[in-house]
């Protein structure tokens, strides 16, 4: 049976479940700001933003299923992972494990 984990490595992986969720809700708030823009650059703000908000839920599915792992929750990382696969999220977003994409 495997060491359970410590009480600091379940908040370390939290607390990036936890960041990545804010990013996530700093960039949704700033697309339905720009909901309807006044001009091209606002648009083209809009679908940057957008972008990066999909690259970060993403990035969010991936670093779930890798702190679900991480703390011993090997079923529930393994249920992520299906309801990804059937959400077609790639596993492989070519981002490297605990890094986020850039903001813009």
């Amino acid at each position: 049976m495997a060491e359970r984990p410590t009480d600091e490595e379940i908040l370390r992986a939290v607390r990036r479940i936890h960041e990545l969720e804010e990013r996530h809700d700093r960039l949704a708030a700033r697309v339905t700001e720009l909901r309807v823009p006044a001009d091209e650059a606002e648009l083209a703000e809009r679908n940057r933003a957008g972008d990066q908000m999909a690259k970060v839920a993403e990035t969010l599915v991936i670093e779930s299923i890798q702190a679900l792992e991480e703390i011993g929750m090997v079923m529930a990382a393994q249920a992520v992972e299906a309801m990804a696969a059937a959400e077609g999220i790639p596993m492989d977003s070519g981002i490297p494990p605990h890094e986020e994409p850039p903001l813009f």
